[in-house]
């Protein structure tokens, strides 16, 4: 018996032939007249756009009933088609024009064929696969060429509901009907020998340089000949490709990665990115000002104006993964973005800007070679040169850091993962090798972990970054929201000129359960360890030094950091369907009631955290002290207190414009359930009684950091909208007196 795997490319309409055509794919389908088989169907409509009505005919032989096919559109999850319209939308206001994901129904013909219908599905995001059909009970009786077509009429949506882009010069709303076909053949019963599907070797590595051509030169771009040897490795079904030492290094532009492919970077082996002119990943913008202004209001389908631009534009990256698994990238050399990474938030695009993108993914692993052991950073160090070292059971030093993973110049972000479940990031020493600030400090966040699930990171050690160490949150670049569970985190040692460990600001969907151990923040301008939450989701069950990720080894250490503790809720609710209308209102200031005119948002509920454990942390040299090039000493830079702030709207009576029956029903943003246990902070002090009148202002659009809380009336602990809030075991102490109190938590 062979097997086969069929792409066909057929009957695209003349009116459109400048656009591509729409793909239909059959996964390898190993397929017998008179035996059961599982055929995956794939299609990819090439244009954009909201798909009123896609018609899919399979022949004779496959039976499709509501529980025993899927579909899976534009990435969101496989489903039955009985349950394709029930299927978890995420977050959204009633702005979006949406109601469902699709709905499906089926229908016999009297041929022997049978349609699926698919009505009300949008395909304005480009995720890869736009639909994936799995058929679990093919039985083709008799044996030879067996048909499936998929059609398609698309429905030409408003212009305020079509995604547009000055960008790339073209609209991305399809109004052009579509039709693809593919076919299987079903061989005769006996015919030939049944091949087993190839299965990945790693047993053994294959050599990058004498397999597969691929040279060190520190010059040439090696990109086509690594995707090819990739390709190669992914249809024999997996293996290692493997890049040992060499003089120089290979030089390369985006690499595509495939499932079942690992690589390996060896000792003495370096990848540096190439120098390019990339083409700008397809996408569509509003205004350059949306992120803060009207503009991601205006636009509530559009889901690139409810996040910061770094989080869109995939594929300029060094390494670009989309809807692939069991992909391994590891090993103890060094990978170099070389200057051509950039971190670069406008519109003219002419660079690659990330090193790791994975979208949609599944089992990722990035990391040195794991020895089991804890990451630490020597406590009475004060220079920045210092190396960090493992500990061993007897938490002796062990200063051999050679099985890192070493990364240089990382761009907008070392690695962005959007979607993307069970991913594992271990032992990389990020920028050791590169001078400050000039090359590194223009590197965003080290690593991103947007709307993902099941995620472990250990033993990370940032010698400075311009943003979030680790940061985790959850936006709409995919075109929806997802949930977001399971993240473990421990031995982080960090510098930056943000938070060194960091969950939201983009908060568009729910996170929970968070287990961090062992923190070790060098410095940080804003926050050593910050929860966010923006855009009206719920971040619950956050756990520090409770041991659920494995031994506390150590207290967690704080130094030069603005605030050590940072949880705050904010009114800026950039997500799908979000609308905001203007207010005037007063507000409570220390010299009296000031004004506020402002956007608030109408028809999304306010955040919540909930359920926040922290324990086990010593924190002094509180003020932002961070830097690129050494520790410095403190003189009167920013400082700030520990600070739980919820949100609330404004009153009723404080409104002087606007409609108060618009806002939400639901006015306060509460932090809940938050326990400091043996938490010890040496602060600055030298505040006077004065600022303990000192009123802070409520968050609105635009407003999440520290500094918008200006001066707080409380030297330790100030909070605000918080319900159950507990100390225990908890010291503070003034370097200079204060003339604030230690704790103050006010009430409404």
């Amino acid at each position: 018996m062979t097997r086969l795997a069929l792409l066909f490319l057929l009957l695209f309409p003349s009116a459109a032939s400048s656009q591509e055509a729409p793909v239909m794919t059959l996964d390898r389908p190993e397929v017998v007249a008179g035996r059961p088989a599982t055929l995956t169907l794939n299609i990819s409509a090439a244009r954009r756009g909201f798909m009123e009505v896609v018609d899919i005919r399979v022949p004779e032989g496959v039976n499709v009933t509501g529980d025993n096919t899927t579909v899976n559109v534009i990435g969101r999850g496989a489903v039955t088609l009985d349950g394709l319209s029930r299927q978890y939308m995420g977050r959204h206001g009633d702005a979006y024009s949406l109601r469902r994901v699709g709905s499906a129904a089926i229908r016999r013909n009297s041929d022997g064929t049978t349609q699926i219908v698919l009505t009300d599905i949008d395909l304005r995001v480009d995720n890869g696969i736009d639909l994936q059909l799995v058929f679990s009970d093919v039985l083709f009786k008799t044996a030879g060429k067996h048909r499936f077509t998929a059609s398609c009429k698309p429905r030409l949506l408003p212009a305020d509901q079509q995604m547009s882009s000055a960008l790339r010069g073209k609209a991305f709303n399809s109004s052009t009907d579509w039709t693809a076909t593919g076919t299987v053949t079903a061989e005769a019963v006996g015919a030939g020998s049944y091949a087993a599907p190839p299965r990945g070797d790693y047993s053994r590595r294959r050599n990058a340089f004498t397999e597969f051509g691929i040279v060190a030169d520190g010059v040439t771009d090696q990109a086509a000949k690594i995707n090819a040897a990739i390709v190669k490795l992914s249809r024999e079904g997996g293996g290692i490709l493997y890049f040992p030492a060499s003089d120089k290094a290979v030089t390369t532009s985006t690499v595509t990665l495939a499932s079942n492919v690992w690589i390996e970077i060896a000792h003495g082996a370096q990848l540096n990115m190439a120098a390019a002119t990339y083409p700008v990943e397809p996408t569509w913008w509003v205004d350059d000002d949306t992120n803060a202004g009207n503009g991601c209001y205006s636009a509530p389908d559009n889901p690139l104006t409810k996040q910061d631009v770094g989080h869109s534009f995939f594929r300029n990256c060094m390494f670009f993964g989309q809807r692939v698994h069991n992909v391994r990238i590891f090993g103890n050399g060094k990978l170099n973005g070389n200057g051509n990474l950039k971190h670069d938030n406008n519109r003219e695009l002419t660079a690659a800007d990330k090193m790791f993108v994975f979208k949609l993914c599944h089992d990722i692993e990035v990391g040195g070679y794991s020895n089991g052991k804890d990451l630490w950073y020597d406590d009475a160090a004060n220079d920045i040169n210092t190396h960090p070292f493992y500990l061993n059971d007897d938490n002796s030093r062990d200063a051999d850091i050679g099985n890192m993973l070493q990364i240089d110049r990382g761009g907008h972000f070392v690695m962005l993962a959007t979607g993307t479940d069970t991913l594992r990031v271990h032992d990389i020493y990020y920028g050791r090798n590169t001078d400050y600030p000039s090359q590194n400090g223009d590197t965003r966040d080290v690593f991103d972990f947007m709307e993902c699930n099941e995620v472990d990171v250990a033993n990370i050690y940032a010698r400075y970054c311009g943003d979030d160490v680790v940061k985790f949150g959850s936006e709409c670049s995919l075109g929806f929201t997802r949930k977001g569970r399971g993240f473990r985190v421990r031995n982080i040692i960090g510098n930056t000129n943000c938070n060194v460990f960091q969950i939201g600001s983009e908060t568009a969907d729910d996170l929970r359960d968070f287990y961090v151990d062992n923190l070790y923040v060098l410095g940080s301008n804003k926050a050593g360890f910050s929860i966010s939450t923006n855009d009206g989701a719920t971040v619950a069950n956050v756990y520090l030094n409770h041991g659920m990720t494995g031994r506390v080894h150590s207290r967690s250490q704080m130094r030069r950091t603005r605030s050590p503790f940072f949880l705050s809720i904010s009114n800026r609710g950039r997500v799908l369907g979000c609308q905001a209308e203007e207010f005037t209102f007063t507000e409570r200031q220390m010299n009296g009631d000031h004004t506020r005119r402002e956007l608030l948002c109408t028809n999304i509920p306010v955040g919540r955290i909930d359920s926040i454990y922290l324990r086990g942390v010593d924190a002094r040299e509180i003020f932002a002290g961070a830097q690129s090039d050494s520790f410095p000493q403190y003189g009167r830079q920013p400082e700030s207190t520990v600070i739980i702030a919820g949100y609330r709207y404004p009153d009723r009576q404080r409104i002087l414009s606007g409609d108060y029956t618009h806002l939400p029903e639901e006015k306060t943003g509460w932090i809940s359930h938050v326990t400091f246990d043996d938490i010890h902070l040496t602060v600055k002090g030298g505040h006077p009684a004065a600022d303990s009148l000192q009123v802070c202002p409520e968050l609105g659009i635009g407003m999440f950091n520290i500094r918008n809380f200006n001066v707080q009336p409380a030297y330790a602990y100030w909070g605000r909208h918080v319900q159950d809030i507990r100390f225990l075991r908890c010291t503070t102490t003034c370097e200079r007196p204060d003339g604030r109190p230690d704790i103050r938590i006010e009430e409404e």
